[in-house]
């Protein structure tokens, strides 16, 4: 089993995607890159039914790769409310964050809905492009009856802080019952 730690730090599976945004110059098709980053990010929930540990207060992960020179460590920083701190980067950007979040959970419906109350960071060391971005909002469903199944649903907004104009709009949908994978528009 995994930590939560951990778990953060296999969003970085496809980091060549923010490598590959950091040496484009079409502002756009760097925006696409990002935009992919994140909703292969969110693809890693999809069909995974094990809640992850929750690291001790202190507990640290790091992580070193040899491609692109890749680190990263996170930290749990913080036990009520749960935190855990993060950073990701490479000789291109940095990517960091925190997973700040509140439940509302929904006993006879079995279902529990979690809001991310924080935002991710990226920023692009060469060109000092910074952005913003909102994860969606994760619903757990089936959690006391029935088979139990994740689904993001809402808007994620990536915003370029330097230019407000630039920014990629990605919608979530919950899946239907009779498919077991979200879709986004």
């Amino acid at each position: 089993h995994l930590t939560t730690l951990e778990r953060i730090c296999e969003i970085f599976v496809y980091n060549d995607l923010l490598t590959s945004a950091s040496k484009q110059t079409d502002k756009f098709i760097k925006l696409c890159y990002i935009s992919a980053f994140i909703i292969s990010s969110l693809s890693l929930s999809i069909n995974r039914f094990m809640k992850p540990f929750t690291p001790i207060l202190g507990e640290t992960f790091e992580y070193v790769g040899s491609k692109d020179h890749f680190r990263f460590i996170s930290e749990h920083v913080s036990h009520d409310p749960l935190i855990s701190a993060f950073i990701g980067e490479n000789d291109y950007w940095a990517f960091y964050g925190d997973n700040r979040s509140k439940d509302n959970l929904k006993i006879l419906k079995g279902a529990n809905q979690t809001e991310f109350d924080s935002k991710y960071h990226f920023k692009i060391k060469s060109t000092n492009d910074y952005y913003t971005i909102n994860k969606p909002t994760l619903l757990s469903k089936g959690l006391v009856i029935g088979a139990t199944r994740f689904d993001f649903v809402g808007t994620t907004i990536i915003s370029n802080v330097n230019d407000p104009s630039i920014k990629s709009e990605i919608t979530f949908i919950e899946a239907s019952r009779k498919t077991s994978t979200g879709s986004f528009e």
